[in-house]
């Protein structure tokens, strides 16, 4: 398993959802389970940062989305 096997709007929308209900577990916490690897999830969520699709304050782990994110997903669920 390789970072780029873990589907940006995947991690995207699952970050949403912890967002609106944060009594979910993390996102590296679900997709981990599905993928494998916490560490890599996570690292997955650390290059979205970089690219500006999450915005987090003292954790990662509790990143909201950032408007560039919101548009990732409703761009490619309208495919």
């Amino acid at each position: 398993m390789q970072l780029k096997d873990i589907p940006t709007k995947e991690v995207l929308e699952q970050q949403q959802k912890w967002c609106e209900n944060k009594d979910l577990p993390f996102t590296y916490e679900v997709l981990g389970k599905k993928y494998g690897s916490e560490k890599l999830v996570f690292k997955k969520m650390e290059k979205l940062a970089n690219e500006n699709y999450l915005e987090y304050g003292v954790s990662l782990r509790t990143a909201w989305l950032t408007d560039k994110g919101k548009e990732f997903i409703s761009l490619t669920s309208m495919k």
